[in-house]
């Protein structure tokens, strides 16, 4: 029989389905995937739901080829490769038996059936958009069905802290539609009654009348029991009464009694606004403009103690920037009856500066005093002593002979007072030996030739030696291992030290690693745009190393395309060999965008008078508004439609005309953009403009249209082939013509077709 000829490849199976898709399907009787391991493939089919698949894409990912042996892992690559793409909840093999002895190889794949909306059933109480709003911060808009539950029981803690204690949220057996396959997720809602406050109890010490207290928190008796509302409406409480100098203020709901019936809730409100706070300076002067910024606690609402050291840190700070080298700054606090004060002291002593000699350095024998000098100005003799900038000048000095090879250079400052108020600041350096570079080499490379890597390597044999660029040169050794697709590759450095230690080698340590291959290459979620589109920007390619550079060149250019919210490219292992499947999961943006907006033109103008003739000044008022729609990715090719409008109506002015407004503004500009579509002979523009305006001395009516191919030849060099038809018609202004100006039109009109090449810094497509 047929049915006896059939078997199920439950082993395969098992390896790649998970574990709950397992546990849900009841085991079959099979034959041994032996018995048909080996045999040449006669012909593979897909199905999803029973239903024959005919999507390339599919038969792409498919290992099992035609005439080629059936193999286990070939059958467990091409199940890996599906469940990869995120659409089958399940995949089964089948085999079966042909009359030459091949074998049929069947996929048979159940499809996820996404959830693309979710309804509330009941009297919900409280608005669906507060429903959907709290499911959506914590599951997404469309959670899957798997969080059915969790939803439902976000949503019950959701109606009690509206108060509706009694609410039943149960998610129902949701609705599965097929071809195309996608649920609804369903929940039943019964609310029950909402509880109300039956009483309020106040304790603490509060400043203001319990009842304006008690109606400025909406906890009085009678109102409806919503536990986040009032615990919002005590923080507010407590930011107004810190606004008020209260910054120790706290105020908390500390009880709150339920009733057997769980309809009236016993409140119990506890505010404490602790002391008032007042902030004092004592001893010498900061100017007050500075205060709010080094002392921040009306702004911040607090007096903790970390804020408060900070504070003093940053005045004591400013002050020894002013040369006051001894200057101390403590605080200490007050307090009072209902009072706290936060009292700063600052003692400033004496104005320290720069001796005579300026900074003294000493023990550069192999670097002159000259090079340091842009440095030492910092502190030049006469100068307010800073102790920071000495110990700037130390860091410039340290790094000067660290850059000119002293790897164990030392440097230590000392600031002497030589008399009241005069500073002697002294550089002692210790130079130790200058060392350079000596052999530069490679170990434990196989797979890139030494001279490739040591082209990326800045330190050559006889060089100063630097630690930062020895660094970079390691980093850069294992770039190239990454863009070659060794992503576990390490490089180690370990320099080899000369008995006198002026010569250090650099043997540079490789471990490879295995390489990483393209298998695959699955793009998933976009629904709208065309596979090739995407392809099409990718420097991935199958049957080439997975580099680091073409994952992040690809991640760019596909963002750049500004079709997608996000992109997300990941690598996926297959088992323990090199190959790796590339996911390209991509999030599609709104295809339509819509813009508009209005406003007002107020312009003073000067214009002779209708009846006089003589000159006056005069407002003029003009609405104006515009509208703009776009249309991107128009058939998932990338192809992008946008049409913007603007219209302003000048006032009319001509006394004769009874219409309110005469000359209208306007712009039309519509714009069509598809990329490559000349078998990537470049990207085509084309624009077409109506335009009406005015100008101070006449209007003017143009119409144009402006067709290009542009192509990028390389990262700086742009060609283009563009052409473009315009036509003008210039009119002298109603209150020139007024003035015995001409009224007859020029009118011009150009069409031009011309070659563009230009250079500069581009992105290359």
């Amino acid at each position: 029989m047929r049915l006896a000829a059939i078997v199920l490849l439950p082993l395969i199976a098992a390896f790649a389905r998970p574990a709950e898709a397992q546990a849900a399907r009841s085991p079959q009787a099979s034959v041994p995937a032996s018995a048909y391991v080996g045999r040449s493939v006669e012909d593979v089919a897909i199905s999803i739901e029973g239903r024959p698949a005919l999507e390339p894409q599919l038969f792409a990912l498919v290992a099992t080829r035609q005439g080629r042996p059936l193999s286990i892992a070939d059958v467990r690559a091409t199940i890996t490769h599906f469940y990869s793409l995120g659409r089958f909840d399940d995949v089964q093999v089948e085999a079966e038996n042909s009359a030459s002895g091949t074998v049929h190889v069947r996929y048979l794949l159940e499809p996820i059936h996404a959830v693309f909306a979710v309804k509330f059933r009941g009297p919900l109480g409280i608005s669906e958009s507060m429903l959907r709003d709290r499911m959506a911060e914590r599951f997404g808009e469309t959670p899957p069905v798997g969080r059915a539950p969790d939803v439902a029981a976000s949503l019950e803690d959701l109606y009690r802290e509206e108060g509706y204690l009694e609410a039943d949220v149960r998610a129902a057996a949701p609705i599965v539609e097929h071809n195309p396959d996608r649920t609804t997720l369903v929940f039943d809602v019964n609310t029950g009654g909402r509880a109300r406050i039956s009483r309020t109890n106040i304790v603490g010490d509060p400043i203001e009348p319990q009842p304006e207290l008690m109606g400025r928190l909406g906890v009085q008796p009678g109102q409806p029991y919503q536990p986040a509302r009032i615990r919002r409406k005590l923080a507010e409480h407590v930011q107004r009464l810190r606004h008020r100098g209260y910054y120790q203020a706290s105020a908390t709901m500390e009880s709150a009694t339920i009733s057997p019936d769980r309809m009236q809730a016993d409140l119990t409100i506890a505010v404490r606004p602790g002391p008032l706070v007042t902030v004092r300076y004592e001893g010498d002067p900061i100017p007050k403009e500075k205060l709010a910024e080094f002392v921040p606690i009306e702004r911040e609402g607090s007096v903790d103690e970390d804020l408060l050291e900070d504070a003093k840190n940053r005045m004591a700070a400013y002050v020894t920037q002013q040369g006051y080298w001894r200057a101390a700054v403590t605080h200490t606090e007050q307090a009072g009856p209902g009072t706290l004060a936060i009292v700063f002291h600052v003692t400033r002593g004496p104005q320290y500066h720069v001796g005579p000699e300026g900074v003294e350095v000493s023990g550069n024998a192999s670097i002159p005093i000259e090079e340091f000098r842009p440095a030492l100005r910092t502190l030049a003799p006469g100068d307010p002593f800073v102790a920071a900038r000495l110990d700037a000048i130390v860091g410039a000095i340290t790094q000067l002979y660290r850059t000119r090879g002293f790897a164990t250079m030392k440097a230590q400052s000392a600031a002497n007072e030589t008399q009241s108020g005069v500073v002697r600041p002294v550089i002692a350096i210790m130079e130790g030996p200058g060392v350079v570079v000596g052999t530069v080499s490679i170990e434990g490379n196989t797979h890139l030739k030494s001279e490739e890597l040591l082209a990326r390597v800045t330190s050559k044999t006889g060089a100063t030696y630097y630690g930062p660029r020895i660094a970079s040169d390691r980093d850069a050794i294992l770039v190239e291992y990454l863009n070659a697709g060794y992503a576990a590759a390490n490089v180690t450095i370990a320099p080899r030290v000369s008995p006198d230690g002026g010569r250090a080698d650099l043997p540079f340590t490789v471990v490879e690693g295995p390489q990483t291959i393209v298998d695959h290459i699955i793009v998933v979620g976009n629904t709208r745009t065309d596979v090739s589109v995407i392809r099409r920007e990718l420097q991935l390619q199958e049957g080439k190393p997975l580099g680091l550079q073409d994952l992040i060149e690809s991640r760019t250019r596909l963002s750049a395309l500004g079709l997608f919210r996000r992109v997300r490219i990941t690598p996926l292992e297959h088992g323990n060999s090199g190959d790796h499947d590339v996911i390209i999961t991509v999030e599609e943006a709104s295809r339509t965008t819509i813009g508009y907006g209005g406003g007002a033109e107020i312009n003073r103008l000067l214009e002779a008078d209708p009846v006089t003739g003589e000159a006056r000044e005069d407002l003029e008022f003009a609405p104006r508004g515009f509208f703009e729609i776009g249309r991107r990715n128009i058939g998932g090719r990338n192809r992008t439609a946008n049409l913007y409008t603007r219209l302003s109506l000048r006032p009319n002015r001509d006394p004769n005309n009874p219409k309110t407004f005469g000359f209208a503004e306007y712009r039309i500009v519509g714009t069509y953009r598809q990329p490559r579509p000349f078998r990537g002979a470049g990207d085509f523009t084309v624009t077409a403009a109506v335009e009406q305006g005015v100008r101070s001395s006449f209007n003017f009516s143009r119409k144009g249209v402006n067709a290009e191919v542009a192509r990028r030849l390389s990262n700086i060099l742009r060609g283009s082939i563009r052409y473009w038809h315009d036509a003008h018609l210039r009119r002298a202004a109603e209150s020139k013509r007024s003035a015995g100006a001409s009224d007859s039109p020029p009118l011009s009109a150009s069409a031009h077709f011309g070659i563009f090449a230009g250079a500069g810094a581009g992105y290359p497509r």
